[in-house]
C-alpha cells in the first residue's frame, strides 16, 4: 500500500503512506494514553466525592433523631432520679 501512494484504490492508503502525518498519530495516541485516562480518573473521583458527601449527609440526618431521643430520655431519667433522691432525703429529715 505504501508503494502505491496516490495511485492506490484504497481510500486511506495516502494517509498511511504519508510521512508528514505521523504527528496526527502521535496526537491520537497521546489522547488515548494520557488525556482519556486523566479524564476518566477525574470523572470517577468527582463521582466518588459527591457520593461520599451524599452518604455522609444521609447518615448524619438519619442519626440525629435517635441522638435527640437518647438525650431526651437521659434528661428524663436524670430528672426522675434526682426527684426521687430529693424526696427520699426530704422524707428522711421529717422523721420524728
Amino acid at each position: 500500500m505504501a508503494q502505491q501512494g496516490l495511485a492506490s484504490s484504497v481510500p486511506f492508503a495516502n494517509f498511511i503512506s504519508s510521512t508528514n502525518d505521523g504527528w496526527i498519530m502521535n496526537l491520537v495516541l497521546g489522547m488515548m494514553y494520557v488525556v482519556f485516562p486523566v479524564f476518566w480518573i477525574g470523572m470517577l473521583s468527582w463521582i466518588g466525592v459527591n457520593l461520599g458527601t451524599a452518604i455522609s449527609t444521609g447518615l448524619e440526618k438519619g442519626g440525629s433523631l435517635p441522638q435527640k431521643a437518647g438525650a431526651e430520655a437521659g434528661r428524663d431519667a436524670q430528672k426522675i432520679a434526682t426527684d426521687k433522691a430529693g424526696g427520699a432525703l426530704k422524707g428522711g429529715l421529717k422523721l420524728k
